[in-house]
């Protein structure tokens, strides 16, 4: 891996099978940020209209938006893991 901030975390969820390594795509990276941009906007758009459609697309920008950081360098997470691996941000992950 060739980061330092949060290479403790990401070695320990590759360790507990919560990512796996896939190859590293800056591509990847951009479509999940610009999908991500997208649902914000809709969201806003649809709030006053629809608040539990907003509602799930601003739950999914940050749940693209986050595997987006992961994509340049390769961790992404299982079907194990889902969303729990995504969002450890450093943090111990309780019950896993």
């Amino acid at each position: 891996m060739t980061w330092e901030r949060g290479r403790e975390v990401v070695e320990r969820l590759l360790d507990e099978g919560e990512v796996d390594l896939v190859v590293p795509s800056v591509e990847l990276a951009e479509r999940l940020l610009d999908d991500a941009a997208r649902h914000l906007a809709s969201a806003r758009s649809i709030a006053a209209s629809d608040p539990d459609g907003a509602y799930q697309l601003a739950y999914d920008a940050p749940r693209k938006a986050c595997p987006a950081l992961l994509a340049p360098r390769g961790p992404r997470a299982t079907t194990k893991s889902g969303h729990v691996a995504v969002l450890a941000s450093g943090k111990p992950i309780a019950g896993h």
